[in-house]
């Protein structure tokens, strides 16, 4: 019986018989600890690579929507308006005085604007021109023109633009907010609400010399006549010694502070009713 069993027991084969060279080659093939580090670091590697990317251009869709910058980096622009470079040029000047009114309107008188006998009449682009010109006047302190790093933008959002053009024309109509081109490129976002200040000033521009100011009626308003010249190459030659190119009559209506709690510019005491020409005189 022994013996039988011992004929019946299951020699082994090729494929089940193991050998040392064969437990030799399988160690072999085995990765070694070294190698399993350096795949992981690989790895890890390209995912955080991967999420860096996809980071950035979510940053760069979002800063489509988003101005990076309204005026200089880390200022608040709420912060500055009252450190208005306007409002130190008017207190500098006798109130109500010929260089006192150039200083007003210069802004307005620049944006070479149609005659008008509402400001409602005015179309969008002269509005919102006038109004990013303010803006950067009201607060130039911090050198909104002075682009600092190569890739910086500064951007002013429309709600500043109409507010600050709304001061002197209180019945100006409704802005189509838009791209500007008469007194410098804006360029309007229409994703983030914001249009981009030019990186240069300027040169095609008219500039305000008073010929007279009228006196005050009993409605509270007075023309100032203004004569319009193409700006000077040369900044420190007199206006006149340019060319002339119109005169104008704008009246004026003397009013209350029209800043008020939001902008604290105390010589906002006049707001812009009509402008007319010489020749309807």
């Amino acid at each position: 019986m022994e013996e039988e069993m011992k004929n019946t027991v299951e020699e082994p084969t090729p494929e089940t018989a193991q050998t040392p060279a064969a437990d030799g080659a399988k160690a072999a093939g085995r990765p070694g600890k070294a190698h399993i580090a350096l795949t992981f670091c690989v790895g890890l590697a390209f995912i955080s690579l991967v999420v860096w990317f996809i980071v950035e251009m979510i940053l760069g869709i979002a800063s489509i929507f988003h101005a990076k910058n309204v005026y200089s980096a880390g200022v608040d622009a709420s912060a500055i308006s009252g450190a208005s470079a306007l409002s130190e040029q008017l207190a500098a000047v006798t109130p109500e005085s010929k260089e006192y009114f150039e200083i007003l309107l210069a802004d307005f008188i620049m944006q070479d604007p149609p005659v008008f006998k509402n400001a409602g009449e005015l179309d969008s682009v002269y509005g919102i021109s006038y109004g990013l010109w303010q803006a950067i006047a009201l607060n130039n302190t911090q050198g909104i023109l002075a682009v600092g790093e190569e890739d910086q933008q500064y951007r002013v959002p429309k709600a500043l633009v109409e507010k600050m053009a709304r001061y002197y024309l209180p019945s100006l109509g409704k802005l189509d907010h838009q791209s500007v081109e008469i007194c410098g490129e804006f360029a309007y976002n229409k994703f983030n609400g914001t249009y981009t200040v030019p990186q240069s000033y300027p040169t095609d521009y008219l500039v305000p010399k008073v010929v007279s100011v009228g006196a005050l009626t009993e409605n509270d308003t007075l023309d100032v006549t203004v004569d319009c010249y193409k700006n000077n190459a040369d900044p420190t030659e007199p206006v006149e010694n340019g060319e002339k190119v119109k005169q104008v009559i704008v009246t004026l209506k003397k009013t209350e502070n029209t800043a008020k709690e939001d902008l604290a510019v105390e010589q906002y005491h006049y707001t812009i009713l009509s402008m007319r020409s010489e020749e309807e005189e």
